[in-house]
């Protein structure tokens, strides 16, 4: 069944089995045990989704490690009896294994269903590595979408590009994440810089 059919009242069907994609996976969680605190249980969370809705699955001790190997958008699994865990104080539902539940990683291709997944899957991924459309006036169009082979850069790209020809214009986006800023540092400096999420 699909996820959305699942969450809507699916999961009391009996021995009901749900097929879903890898989304993203969470890093990995020490939590003290709550019978013996000095015993840390090992938690990961791993987003899953369909093309009808995504949760999140709460996987514990031997599971967790489990999930390391799994990628993301790639990873196709199927959960025969998993434990639909309701809303609380305002949480979204999520998903947990029990005794009875039988996680399958990667199943069959041959399969019908695994199929359709695996392939809405790589439709989705190229959907969404379409090259980004350069706004007029902006930025320099004709050096952003003429000459480079593509538009979405590493840093290692620009740090060679830079080093070859100083003078080369181009342009393109980077994908980063940064994980520490001095606000007050970069005023000082006169370093600050505007950016549009």
């Amino acid at each position: 069944m699909t996820l959305k059919s699942f969450i809507s009242g699916g999961h009391e069907v009996p021995d009901c089995k749900i097929l879903l994609a890898v989304k993203s996976i969470g890093a990995k969680n020490s939590i003290p045990s709550k019978k013996d605190r000095s015993i840390a249980i090992d938690l990961v969370e791993v987003v899953l989704f369909d093309d009808t809705a995504e949760i999140v699955l709460k996987l514990w001790r031997e599971p967790a490690a489990s999930a390391r190997e799994w990628r993301a958008s790639e990873t196709i699994l199927l959960l025969t009896r998993p434990v639909l865990k309701d809303e609380l104080w305002g949480r979204k539902p999520s998903l947990g294994l029990s005794h009875r539940s039988m996680l399958d990683v990667d199943p069959s291709s041959e399969w019908p269903d695994a199929k359709w997944l695996r392939k809405w899957l790589g439709d989705r991924r190229k959907k969404e590595s379409v090259k980004q459309v350069v706004p007029e006036g902006v930025w320099d169009v004709e050096a952003a979408e003429g000459g480079v082979s593509r538009i979405l850069f590493t840093l290692a790209d620009v740090d060679e590009w830079v080093r070859s020809d100083p003078r080369q214009v181009f342009t393109g986006w980077l994908s980063l994440v940064v994980l520490d800023m001095s606000l007050v540092l970069m005023r000082q400096r006169g370093m600050l810089m505007v950016s549009e999420w």
